[in-house]
């Protein structure tokens, strides 16, 4: 399928945009303003780096946070020109799929680039020591902890090409840490309310099966997790994921804290290619279990039924703890005892939290 094209102007440079009928509709609804996001004070492209994924495609946040901008490559421009129609159709009915804003090509130096522009799946204003924890999730042996504790774990990979590390990776500074990471990331459970578990595991059923119809494979759900104890709490203390993903953070409370969740899903645009099918070979044989290279109809059912057993639905929801009322004192009572006795009335009056009560002394007419 080819992309639809036409040329706008932003920050000064001339950019042609890929089927922007289709991401016009999500930039819509979600308020985002290309000339902003893409102006001279938000973003520079000479800022981008290799990404830390596999792929490791150049990327780059804004200045405000909100928004990375990413080069595509040669495979993935053809799959995001292929599924256009249908991802903003997914998007716009409510997804957890990272939102792209918007498709371009733009000259440079180095002369035409692919790019794309997506959310942050985590709060704007969010650093590293705000997280308890973070992960990359696939339902495979490729999970891994970002941040535990607040503080980033460094990734330390035991290549096959490096058989020092195999012999001896506690040698390797990280090695132990970045690997337990691994394992808390694959075993750890997500404790939601069982209102908030089905919603979440309906999200994701809606996305894999999309995801699987388009031949889609290899992709993954970042999840952030803030806390704090029930008694620090304040229903303002974590930001919301407005307006990417209006119901978010999922918060909840489970063992004596209030947890916050936050997910969404990225690096969906991975087809099932002869280079992957290659790969499943040879992951098949050497790579430990369960492995990420398989079709996406088996990716998609062992992506959901993971998730189905690691949200749990055994949290409770969010109570705000009673107020209790001020008593009076005893005076008090037999001041007003007292003036009921003597013609006078009493109301009670709840003004907030606060009993008020109200004496009124009886009008005596002198005859």
């Amino acid at each position: 399928m080819s992309a639809r094209t036409s040329t706008i102007k932003v920050a000064g440079d001339s950019i042609k945009t890929y089927n922007d009928e289709h991401f016009s509709k999500i930039r819509a609804e979600f308020g985002m303003d290309p000339m902003e996001v893409l102006s001279v004070h938000n973003f520079k492209f000479g800022n981008m780096r290799p990404g830390g994924g596999k792929g490791g495609d150049p990327m780059a946040m804004t200045s405000c946070n909100r928004y990375f901008v990413k080069e595509v490559s040669k495979d993935d421009q053809s799959t995001l020109v292929t599924i256009a129609k249908g991802y903003a159709e997914e998007v716009l009915g409510g997804s957890l799929l990272v939102r792209f804003f918007l498709h371009f090509q733009r000259t440079g130096k180095d002369g035409p680039k692919d790019y794309i522009v997506m959310n942050s799946c985590f709060p704007a204003n969010s650093s590293t020591k705000d997280w308890a924890y973070t992960f990359d999730l696939k339902g495979t042996a490729d999970d891994k902890t970002m941040i535990k504790g607040g503080k980033k774990v460094v990734e330390v990979h035991k290549r096959i090409a490096n058989p020092p590390m195999w012999c001896c990776p506690g040698r390797y500074k990280g090695r132990k840490e970045y690997y337990q990471g691994k394992k808390d990331a694959f075993s750890r459970k997500f404790h939601v309310t069982p209102e908030q578990k089905i919603e979440v595991i309906e999200r994701i059923r809606n996305d894999t099966a999309w995801l699987k119809k388009a031949g889609l494979m290899d992709y993954s759900l970042l999840v952030g997790v803030r806390e704090c104890s029930v008694a620090e709490y304040r229903p303002d203390m974590f930001d919301s994921m407005k307006p990417f993903l209006r119901d978010q953070p999922l918060i909840s409370v489970h063992n004596g804290k209030v947890q916050a969740y936050y997910l969404g899903m990225i690096d969906f645009l991975q087809p099932w290619t002869t280079g992957k099918k290659v790969a499943h070979c040879i992951k098949c044989t050497f790579a430990p279990k369960p492995i990420s290279t398989i079709h996406p109809t088996q990716y998609a059912d062992q992506f959901l039924d993971f998730f189905a057993d690691k949200f749990t639905g055994e949290a409770q929801e969010y109570e705000p703890p009673a107020r209790s009322v001020p008593q009076l004192p005893a005076q008090a009572h037999r001041y007003i005892d007292a003036t009921s006795a003597g013609g006078g009335s009493v109301s009670r009056r709840q003004w907030d939290d606060n009993v008020v009560y109200i004496v009124e002394l009886a009008r005596v007419t002198a005859v």
